[in-house]
């Protein structure tokens, strides 16, 4: 997927410079989307705030969750996050198929091997680190409506997935809206880069860290992935490695860069929630949430104020009583001079009920907007609810997600597909392909619950319509309307659908054939009752003409 050149020897200043020029023009225009950022992440996600403060940052820690004082936002987008990656990519069960496009033969060798492939496929999925990393990106995807990730390969697991978190990385599209281009800021120490790219292209200060065995002196560095337009890939001016991926320090007062890898795609996964004309950047349901994220917590510092009014609340005491001489505690007497009692100050109404009522309403507007309840919804089956009503409430539920569903499976899921089935392809972990597969085109079908409930409205169509051409039948008139219908078809879809697996279908071919063995054995059932019938007749009628002589 990549060349690697270290450029040893070359001059690869302006390149750097050109890199660095682009990333100040890429940080200004990420701006605005960093400050909403900001604001979702002290509301929602505070572990993310380190990376919006300083991406080179090397310690995480301190004290950053200063605005949450209610976990409802927190987990109803761990449930939401885990709910969409166990449903598009479960970890246990196949969530995609391969088909040929507009082909339906019975070619045993085809199917065996898209089959074959689809199993290698999900299994150098299984062996990377894609079950970790995707479920956490999802948070930053359903929060601050972008999520990015680097798939690079790597020589213990096939291929890695690199995540990259809020803060570090500033993004460009192309003139479709597709993103192109990712410059991520990060920190390595002087021993990873010397392990990495060799001790003969750091900078001086890094060498010289490097000499005196200060391996663990952190470097500030830049990668920047994007579009080889001017030729400086590994191999020059080359069509075959159209991305070049740059590697430079930052800080280090270096005017070269430690590396160029030249790629045949574009290795970024970059998948938005939501996307408005004129912006790289998604936005997400945390935005959505951030009002009703707010609100929560002021409602609960009041109704927090109210409760130690209930408590606590200030007195009144006559002239010349000193405030220690009060004693508040139960059963604390206190004695007071003249007519004037010790009262409370202020007379006040506290409605607690009423405002834990609004607090609860409140915390579930925060679990219906970022996907907690849909989730929940769609893991809700009782006995008192059939099949069909849980489809149909599920159906509803995810009405207002399909738009993001449809993107996740745009920017993420088949992309990533692609990569497995490239990588598979060039290091020889696919099967051997068969003759018929030439110039055939290769479909991905994903199968996953939440693309089969995207198409739940497909089998909902197919089910009403075969219904109501039932009912049309029963006319004698209208009992012709049946020959609308077909089937196999009907059948074969809905299964595919739902999930199931090709081998409870009999290929077409051999329906046919069933079918043709079963008209030729009821053709010769007929010619044999009509010859036993013939019999039947002649003696019938030798018998008649027997008995008449």
């Amino acid at each position: 997927m990549a060349v690697l050149s270290l450029l040893k020897g070359s001059d690869t200043s302006e390149l750097r410079k050109h890199c660095m020029q682009r990333r100040t023009h890429l940080i200004e225009r990420r701006q605005p989307w960093l400050d909403f950022s900001r604001q979702i992440a002290e509301e929602l996600i505070p572990n993310r705030l380190p990376y919006l403060q300083d991406p080179h940052g090397i310690t995480r820690a301190g004290e950053h969750n200063t605005h949450i004082c209610d976990a409802v936002g927190h987990l109803a987008l761990e449930t939401a996050a885990a709910g969409v990656a166990s449903g598009s990519m479960p970890p246990t069960s196949p969530w995609f198929g391969l088909s040929i496009r507009n082909v339906w033969s019975d070619d045993d060798d085809l199917r065996l091997y898209l089959d074959e492939s689809q199993q290698r496929m999900l299994g150098m999925h299984n062996q990377s680190n894609a079950n970790h990393v995707l479920p956490e990106l999802q948070k930053e995807w359903i929060a601050f409506g972008t999520a990015a990730a680097l798939l690079l390969e790597d020589d213990e697991d096939g291929h890695r997935i690199d995540p990259m978190t809020v803060g570090e990385y500033c993004i460009a599209d192309d003139a479709r809206g597709r993103v192109d281009t990712i410059y991520r800021d990060f920190t390595m120490t002087v021993g990873q880069l010397a392990d990495e790219f060799g001790p003969d292209a750091l900078s001086t200060t890094a060498r010289s860290a490097y000499e005196r065995q200060d391996f663990d002196l952190p470097i500030p560095c830049v990668h920047a992935i994007e579009p080889d337009r001017d030729g400086r890939n590994p191999e020059g001016d080359n069509p075959d490695l159209p991305w070049r991926s740059v590697y430079f320090e930052l800080t280090s007062g270096c005017d070269q860069v430690l590396a160029v890898r030249g790629f045949t795609r574009f290795p970024g996964l970059v998948w938005r929630m939501g996307k408005l004309p004129g912006s790289a950047y998604g936005y997400g349901r945390g935005q959505d949430a951030l009002p009703h994220l707010i609100r929560l917590r002021k409602m609960i510092y009041r109704y927090g104020q109210a409760m130690a009014e209930m408590a606590d609340p200030a007195v009144q005491i006559p002239a010349g009583l000193s405030a220690h001489e009060v004693r508040m505690l139960p059963g604390g007497k206190t004695s007071v001079f003249g007519q004037t009692p010790v009262t409370n100050l202020r007379q006040v109404t506290l409605r607690l009920a009423e405002m834990a009522d609004a607090i609860e309403r409140t915390r579930q507007d925060i679990r219906d907007t970022l996907g907690a309840t849909l989730v929940a919804s769609l893991r809700r089956v009782t006995h008192q609810m059939t099949a069909r009503e849980a489809d149909l409430r599920t159906s509803q539920d995810m009405t207002e997600w399909l738009p993001s569903l449809y993107r996740l499976s745009e920017e993420l899921l088949n992309p990533y597909v692609e990569w497995l089935w490239e990588i598979g392809t060039q290091a020889g972990l696919l099967p051997t392909p068969p003759e018929s597969l030439a110039g055939q085109v290769i479909d991905i079908e994903f199968t996953s619950p939440l693309a089969r409930k995207q198409r739940q409205a497909e089998v909902d169509a197919i089910v009403r319509t075969f219904a109501i051409a039932g009912e049309m039948a029963k006319l004698p008139q209208l009992a012709h309307i049946l020959d609308n219908l077909d089937v196999d078809t009907a059948l074969r879809k809905i299964a595919e659908i739902e999930g199931a697996p090709t081998s409870v279908l009999v290929p077409v071919e051999a329906v046919q054939k069933l079918r043709a063995a079963r008209a030729q054995q009821m053709q010769a059932q007929q010619q044999a009752a009509a010859a036993q019938q013939g019999v039947d007749i002649a003696r019938s009628a030798a018998d008649a003409q027997r008995l008449s002589a």
